[in-house]
């Protein structure tokens, strides 16, 4: 019975990898080299600011 689990958990993490393949693919034929480069951009100046904020809150303590 637990092979059979394991089987089924495996199944459906490929079933999520391909799904999310080809929302990638889906994603490149809508969308420009201008829009990845903004989230880029984004997600760089996102992590950049929690850096930030880290180090704030251990001078506060």
């Amino acid at each position: 019975m637990t092979k059979n689990r394991n089987e089924d958990k495996e199944k459906d993490r490929m079933d999520v990898e391909e799904a999310d393949r080809q929302g990638d693919e889906k994603m490149s034929e809508t969308h420009d080299f201008d829009f990845y480069s903004e989230i880029g951009r984004k997600s760089e100046h996102r992590s950049d600011s929690s850096e930030d904020e880290d180090e704030d809150e251990e001078t506060k303590v």
